[in-house]
């Protein structure tokens, strides 16, 4: 076949640039440069920035804070999110989700959602948990809305007596969050399950040293996985250090999270000390509490700005899908804003960096979430882990908006049998 003379021409002009390079050779940003024309040359080379493909128009002052290093933002405040393609996923080791089907039908980029008890009985939907998977991926609360994220949502607290009004805590057994732990490091390594870069969040804590190296021992395992795993500092306004898991924030790769206020100054109430890594959001945060449509509630402690910064590590995977647990805190702590004294405050982290500028992506009105469709959940494989059968309680973090309620949990949450079965009696700590 004989090619056109003008395709030969460009074919040769092509040979005639690069000759010199080696077979195989990679072009370099200096190659490039230095076969641009004469007038597209700039002494200083400027990267381009991007923008965003989604914007919240009504993201309350959690999500506009963490956003205001967009040059460009208008006085409103808003919140832009980029609209990232690789997916990654979340293991959400909390109370039980409420209304599941909800979450997966107002978030398309929410690929899937299963609630597994690990503690012999029935998951139970509650409030704090539901808080939570709405600040990472609820439409108009969450900060990785534009993220594809498939949700493990391990029900520790099923078997906690069920909270009476706004300042009762539910409880649970040691053994219950190793063994969530375990159960996500082990998912993680089943031969059919998917290969994605995943985030461990844990927003609960304990002020006993007892089996602490159980816990301790269970999330070395989960970095030495590749799971970044973030934890909240604890609300007793003390030192973290004393409490677990929250004394593991001092470790690479492991993420302790204190809450500040709207003038990027911690809250009395959320512990300090060397394990707090970075500070976000955690007064009177924007969320939904009953289902991914009910009315905006606000949270405050170290639980809200846990899940925000699970979500920026999440969005922050889905970028740069090759970053180790260890590169994940170091992206997070460079793009924070640096405080005074104490740890860096939480902003929209580098890769991510976009201005707002007519936005090509979905606007989040006032009036969201929108109804779309989703994926259903598939079934996960079940990977038994033996835990000592200790009993020891530790707290959940505060449920901030009431009572909370049992609701028909369907037929995909699921309570998983344990052989390891620790004795009753559990006793509220003082």
């Amino acid at each position: 076949m004989k090619l056109p003379s003008v395709i030969i021409l460009v074919l040769l002009g092509c040979i005639q640039e690069f000759a010199i390079l080696p077979l195989g050779a990679q072009l370099t940003k200096r190659d490039l440069l230095a076969h641009t024309p004469p007038s597209a040359q700039s002494n200083t080379v400027e990267e381009i920035r991007l923008k965003p493909d989604g914007v919240n128009l009504a993201p309350g002052w959690a999500l506009a804070q963490i956003g205001e290093q967009f040059s460009t933002a208008p006085a409103t405040p808003i919140y832009s999110f980029p609209d990232t393609t690789n997916p990654v996923r979340l293991y959400l080791i909390d109370t039980a989700v409420e209304d599941r089907e909800s979450f997966l039908a107002a978030n398309l980029n929410l690929k899937s959602l299963d609630i597994i008890s690990l503690s012999g009985v029935d998951p139970v939907p509650r409030n704090h948990g539901t808080q939570m998977l709405s600040l990472i991926a609820g439409m108009g609360t969450g900060i990785a809305t534009g993220t594809p994220i498939h949700v493990i949502n391990y029900d520790i607290y099923a078997d906690s007596p069920a909270a009476v009004d706004a300042t009762t805590d539910v409880t649970t057994d040691v053994t219950n969050l190793v063994e969530a732990i375990a159960e996500a490091v082990m998912h993680s390594r089943l031969p059919n399950t998917v290969p994605m870069r995943s985030v461990i969040c844990i927003a609960t804590s304990s002020n006993s040293p007892a089996f602490r190296f159980a816990i301790d021992s269970a999330i070395d395992a989960a970095i030495a996985a590749g799971i970044s795993v973030v934890v909240s500092s604890g609300n007793a306004g003390g030192d973290a250090s004393n409490y677990t898991p929250a004394s593991n924030g001092s470790k690479s790769g492991v993420i302790c999270v204190g809450a500040s206020d709207g003038n990027d100054l911690k809250i009395p109430r959320s512990n300090d000390g060397t394990p707090v890594d970075i500070l976000a959001p955690g007064l009177a945060v924007n969320t939904r509490s009953e289902s991914a449509t009910s009315q905006i509630v606000p949270m405050t402690g170290t639980s809200p700005a846990t899940a925000l910064v699970a979500g920026s590590m999440l969005t922050e995977l889905s970028i740069n899908g090759s970053l180790t647990p260890a590169q994940v805190e170091s992206e997070l702590k460079t793009s924070a804003k640096v405080a005074a004294n104490g740890p860096p405050i939480l902003r929209i982290t580098s890769s991510s960096i976009v201005t707002i500028n007519n936005p090509d992506g979905p606007v989040i009105l006032p009036t969201s979430p929108i109804s779309l469709t989703a994926t259903p959940s598939t079934n996960l494989l079940r990977a038994m882990s033996s835990n000592a059968s200790t009993n020891k309680t530790i707290t959940s973090p505060a449920i901030d908006t009431g009572r909370s309620r049992r609701k028909d949990c369907a037929s995909t949450p699921r309570r998983i049998p344990r052989f390891v079965r620790p004795p009753l009696g559990k006793t509220l700590p003082p």
